[in-house]
């Protein structure tokens, strides 16, 4: 099963991505903050697709990458 984390804080946006992206064999999870995400990175298994905006209201998505 392919696993994709997004992490966007526009819930509308992210909400669509969500249905999107959703199928048999994917699962999607998603996160409106860095802070979010970086507990989602540590409780989950690895992600196979991370789907990231870059201007998130707890900081900047090319910082997490770079984690």
């Amino acid at each position: 099963m392919k696993r994709i984390l997004i992490i966007e804080d526009d819930t509308t946006l992210a909400e669509g991505l969500c249905r999107a992206l959703s199928a048999e064999d994917v699962q999607v999870f998603s996160c409106g903050t860095l802070r979010e995400a970086r507990q989602k990175k540590e409780q989950e298994k690895p992600f196979d697709l991370i789907l990231l905006d870059v201007n998130l209201p707890d900081g900047n998505g090319f910082d997490f990458i770079k984690e």
